[in-house]
């Protein structure tokens, strides 16, 4: 492997005060829960007639789960339909009242000439009052039987379970031909979002702040490390042992996370709104160093293995001169003397507690550092979402894409790509885009969209180090890392 040799001019580093003042929170227990759970039931009492989902089963908010026998109230709704479409009675009135108007025209015209009595004037008007107030009264009749109509299929919808939630069925507690009176008929659970349940010890309130993130590292995969958000703190605590709670927030689009298992809780007072820079901005130190010349030459690696991952000598720029990313090259300073100065990066490390941890050990050593944190991601998976340009509600296009076969779509939460319908997760690509070729042939139109998980990691960088130095360093920095 080819070396490259530069000469760094300027020494820069300054170790960041900040991080090693920052709070260093205990592990601790915690339990993962679902954000909602929630008992659902029928309005009124009755036999169940039809149950539509079953234990494990995911459900849509609005979506029918159970329906009671309903005969009577179906009885019910068709009576007062007809009785609401009864409008002859109106009909009938309007022609008697058009008639009593114009014989009451007759008789005024008759009264001015003298032609008849002053009661049959008062008999005509009497008629065509009579007639008038009838025609209302009917009206009214009609407007109450529509009312009718409306509390009847009321009634009816009150014997039909709906789901209040996005989510998971956790229980089903009756079957069909059971009696219910006040009793709940299954149990929902929603999985998306998760909450975290943790006690702190009391010494930390005060210090853990909304919006805080933690680690979570669940019983199932204790070594893969989940991102919660603080969302509420006690502030009351537990006097007997001197606790708090806490609970935490977390993401869970596809229900990968299953919820009722322990956890281990690492709380970090980094903010969701915080970034974190790229490269180091430190305070600029200057030392001389000597003069050397520019060259390459051959080098073999001497470090172990385990030593080379934790170690690189840096990709940064020196003396104005950028080395490319993507050239499979090492930067180092040309040795004059036995034992020169070079510049080295140390990392990558999985988390900020390691990272401190090797830069105390640098600085017992008398070597000023600068952190750097650099953001990677990693393809989770594929997302096939409808196309923009709908004019119709969500959940008309759902029942129009299910007329014409579609199954397995949600509405995706606002928070995450804004409440759009989605019709499934895929780990490929290439399901995805089959997934997507079977909605074109069925004329919807769809979108691929690729999610992808971030991650940080951590360097040291170390700009004056001493080559003889680095082997016994990393044998250190290796048993704090491991």
């Amino acid at each position: 492997m080819k070396v490259r040799f530069v000469v760094p001019v300027v020494l820069a580093a300054c170790f960041s005060h900040l991080a090693l003042a920052e709070t260093i929170f205990p592990a601790v227990d915690c339990v993962i829960v679902p954000s909602k759970t929630v008992d659902i039931s029928a309005a009124v009492s009755g036999v169940i007639k039809t149950l539509y989902a079953e234990r494990s089963g995911v459900v849509r908010n609005g979506e029918l789960l159970a329906e009671l026998d309903s005969r009577v109230e179906q009885a019910n709704v068709e009576l007062s339909r007809v009785r609401a479409a009864m409008s002859a009675e109106i009909s009938a009135e309007e022609v008697n009242l058009k008639y009593d108007r114009l014989q009451s025209r007759r008789v005024n015209d008759l009264n001015q000439k003298s032609l008849t009595s002053v009661q049959n004037k008062d008999e005509a008007a009497r008629l065509e009052k009579v007639t008038y107030w009838r025609l209302k009264q009917a009206k009214d009749t009609l407007r109450t039987r529509q009312l009718e109509l409306a509390r009847a299929m009321a009634q009816l919808e009150e014997t039909k379970v709906y789901s209040t939630l996005d989510g998971v069925v956790a229980q089903v507690y009756k079957t069909e031909g059971e009696y219910i009176e006040d009793q709940p008929v299954m149990r929902l659970v929603q999985l998306n979002p998760l909450h975290i349940e943790a006690v702190l010890p009391m010494e930390h309130y005060g210090q853990v702040q909304k919006n805080m993130l933690g680690g979570v590292f669940s019983e199932l995969d204790p070594n893969d490390e989940l991102q919660a958000k603080v969302i509420i703190i006690d502030p009351i605590g537990d006097t007997a042992s001197g606790t708090f709670g806490v609970r935490l927030t977390i993401d869970n689009p596809e229900n990968k996370i299953p919820a009722g298992m322990k956890c281990v809780l690492k709380l970090n007072s980094s903010m969701p709104d915080q970034t974190v820079e790229e490269q180091s901005s430190t305070e600029i130190v200057s030392a001389p160093l000597p003069a050397v010349n520019i060259q390459a030459i051959e080098k073999e690696p001497k470090y172990s293995a385990a030593q080379s991952k934790l170690l690189s000598q840096e990709k940064l720029p020196v003396a104005n001169n950028l080395v490319p990313q993507n050239e499979p090259t090492v930067v180092s300073a040309l040795p004059v003397t036995a034992d020169a100065l070079q510049r080295y990066s140390f990392g990558p490390f999985k988390d900020e507690s390691i990272l401190l941890n090797a830069g105390e050990l640098l600085t017992k050593h008398g070597y000023v550092f600068s952190r750097r944190v650099e953001d990677s991601s990693v393809i989770k998976g594929y997302l096939v979402l409808l196309a923009e340009g709908y004019e119709q509600s969500k959940r008309q296009l759902m029942m129009e894409f299910g007329q014409r076969g579609v199954s397995g779509m949600m509405i995706l939460p606002r928070r995450s790509y804004n409440g759009r319908l989605s019709f499934g997760a895929y780990n490929g690509p290439e399901m995805a885009n089959n997934r997507q070729e079977s909605l074109t042939q069925k004329g919807i139109r769809s979108e691929v969209i690729t999610r992808r998980k971030g991650k940080a990691i951590f360097w040291l960088d170390v700009d004056a180090i001493a080559e003889s130095r680095v082997t016994a360093i990393l044998d250190q920095i290796t048993d704090v890392y491991n």
